[in-house]
This record gives C-alpha cells, sequence and structure tokens, in this order.
C-alpha cells in the first residue's frame, strides 16, 4: 500500500469514527431533555452551516478542508501499523516459511545473531542464513540479496563489512540488534509483586 493509499484508508476510519460520534452524542444522555437538548444543537449546527455555506460560498472548501485534518487525527495510528505489518508479511511470504509475526522474526533473528556472534561483535550474514535455512524457517533455493533485503525490511542494519574471527563479510552486529525481552524474576508474576 502505497502512502497516498494509507493517508486516504485513515481518513477513511476517521471519518466514520467522527460520523458515529457526532450521531452518538445525543444518546449519550439518559433524560430525554439532555437528549432533546443534544438533538437540538445538531439541528441548530447543521442548519447554521447551510445558510453560513448559501451565503459565503468558501465555507465549505474550508469545512472540507477541516474535516480531512480532523478526520485524519481521529483514526487510530495503531491500525496503520497493523496494515503496514501485514504488507511487511506479506512481501516475505515467499522467503519465511510458516505464520509468524514481525516481533516474532525480530526476535528469531536477535536471538540466531546473539548465538552465532557467541563473544564477538556479531555474526555474517550467510552464517545467519545458513542457520535459518538448517531450522527450516527458509524456502530453499533463496539468494543472500533476498535475506538481506527481508532482514533489512525487519528494521536491522545490516553492515556491508563485519569483522568475525578475522574474517571480514557482510553482517550483523550484536550492538544493531533490539534490546533482548527481559524474563520475570524467578518466583514472580512478572508484575513486580513476589511472595505471599
Amino acid at each position: 500500500m502505497t502512502r497516498r493509499q494509507r493517508a486516504a484508508s485513515r481518513i477513511s476510519r476517521g471519518s466514520v469514527q467522527i460520523g458515529w460520534r457526532i450521531a452518538c452524542w445525543p444518546w449519550e444522555e439518559k433524560a430525554w431533555r439532555e437528549r432533546a437538548g443534544r438533538l437540538a444543537v445538531q439541528a441548530f449546527g447543521g442548519w447554521a452551516v447551510w445558510r453560513l455555506a448559501e451565503a459565503y460560498p468558501v465555507v465549505p472548501e474550508v469545512a472540507l478542508g477541516w474535516w480531512l485534518i480532523a478526520a485524519y487525527r481521529a483514526a487510530d495510528a495503531e491500525e496503520d501499523e497493523n496494515e503496514a505489518e501485514a504488507e511487511q508479511r506479506e512481501q516475505h511470504q515467499d522467503l519465511i516459511v510458516g505464520a509468524h509475526t514481525i516481533e516474532q522474526l525480530r526476535e528469531a533473528l536477535a536471538d540466531t545473531v546473539r548465538e552465532l556472534a557467541g563473544g564477538a561483535t556479531g555474526a555474517h550474514l550467510d552464517a545467519v542464513m545458513a542457520d535459518w535455512q538448517e531450522q527450516g524457517l527458509i524456502r530453499p533455493g533463496r539468494t543472500l540479496t533476498e535475506f538481506r533485503a527481508f532482514v533489512e525490511g525487519l528494521g536491522v542494519r545490516v553492515r556491508a563489512s563485519q569483522k568475525v574471527r578475522g574474517l571480514n563479510r557482510m553482517g550483523i552486529r550484536v550492538s544493531d540488534l533490539p534490546a533482548p525481552r527481559r524474563a520475570p524474576p524467578p518466583g514472580g508474576d512478572g508484575d513486580g509483586y513476589v511472595g505471599g
């Protein structure tokens, strides 16, 4: 999905959200007088905008601009991230075996690089790819160039020159990996409370 399509989708979702807020606003109050008052405010607002638009033809254009900005801001940015993640998953479907989230793939990559690096500063990309092929995570017949594009698509930097055990090749530094997740302390339930 292009940036323009993503923005249009976000404006569409935001417009629906704003429309529902406006439509539901009178019914949020239980008392019928409050509801009647809110309906009257909406009716008066609609009438006033209509009269203003008749008197000043520029008002609809300004209102449209305001609506587009409000709709874009009202839409969830989280849904955009989910769409981007789904798009990323689709791009790498022909490379990766099985259904994994982007976060799971990032963690698996980080674990593999740390394991292969041992005490070194990083690991060569071809070694990481070979390890993933042994684990059955990558489809056979894929190239190092495809794997590099996949790794960079996960947001992990691939360096053109990474020295490991005296050899200089394309690789990933441990310092470029996302921080590992911390497990909850033994005996605790993960929320800071320990014991009974």
